[in-house]
């Protein structure tokens, strides 16, 4: 039996890059409020050590892998990965249909500049934006700015652009309020690479899983400790997770009753250590009620 793909136990969505773009799609302002998150091995690491994070992950409408590394590992750990669906890719995918349709698209996250930047590539789309003050996670009532600034703008996709962990967190807040409408995509810094503030790996990088070198050799200073130090010990912990036997389900494992009765026998009439006798359990009388 192989070991399912469920790292740090996160479980993902086996979707394809064009059945999570469909889905996206599908879920406009007339729907309540999902969200998508692509988690990558920076999150996968927080996880691990933040266990309380995993909420914000579970709860959403969408789990996709955001790391060609973490799917490579798998394999070579013999474990099957779910189809990579970047952040970036799927936003790049998005934005041209959200267009067509002259969708509203709210977004949390970038200054200004970049904002402008942004929204000058989709003249189509009819924005609104905030940006949040920074730390806003950890102020009450700045939080609870950003969480009313996605209910009111009734979009129908909302891009959250602050990163991990805020995004995911905040993506929570407003889908347990029950308040907001449409899809969330917390995809980062993805809005940056459509607008041409930051540059993406040429696509044979990315497609060898190396985009993370890309990014490091340009953002050195923001990205070494992420990619060179916490990294590794992430990857290592997967590459042991992966290589663990899968235990059977519930249920699954069958064992000759042969085995059971003659141990059965054994512990029929002995005592135990307080001098109580062994009874097997198949001759226990059973509590009233009881399954």
């Amino acid at each position: 039996m192989s070991t399912p793909f469920a790292p740090f136990g996160l479980r993902f969505d086996a979707a394809v890059p064009r059945a999570a773009l469909d889905r996206v799609l599908r879920w406009d302002r007339r729907h309540p409020f999902g969200y998508v998150v692509t988690p990558n091995t920076d999150h996968l690491g927080r996880l691990r050590r933040q266990p309380a994070l995993r909420a914000a992950y579970d709860e959403a409408a969408l789990c996709l892998l955001d790391s060609r590394v973490v799917a490579g590992l798998a394999r070579l750990c013999g474990v099957i990965p779910p189809p990579v669906v970047t952040g970036a890719d799927l936003l790049a995918a998005a934005m041209p249909a959200l267009a067509a349709r002259a969708a509203r698209v709210a977004v949390i996250g970038l200054d200004a500049a970049a904002m402008g930047a942004f929204a000058a590539h989709y003249p189509g789309i009819d924005f609104t934006h905030l940006e949040p003050v920074r730390g806003f996670e950890h102020d009450a009532a700045a939080f609870g700015a950003a969480v009313a600034f996605i209910e009111h703008a009734r979009a129908d996709c909302t891009i959250l652009a602050v990163g991990s962990p805020r995004q995911e967190s905040l993506a929570r807040a407003v889908r347990r309020r029950g308040r907001a409408v449409g899809i969330g995509l917390c995809v980062g810094a993805a809005p940056l690479f459509l607008s041409g503030a930051l540059r993406r790996a040429p696509a044979p990088l990315r497609a060898a899983g190396l985009e993370w070198a890309w990014r490091l050799m340009r953002e050195p200073s923001r990205l070494a400790r992420r990619y060179l130090i916490d990294g590794p010990p992430v990857l290592l912990a997967l590459a042991a997770e992966f290589r663990r036997p899968a235990l059977p389900p519930p249920g699954s494992c069958a064992i000759d009753r042969s085995i059971i009765n003659g141990m059965e026998a054994q512990c029929s009439g002995r005592l135990s250590h307080d001098g109580v006798p062994l009874v097997p359990r198949s001759a226990q009388r059973r509590v009233p009620g009881e399954s």
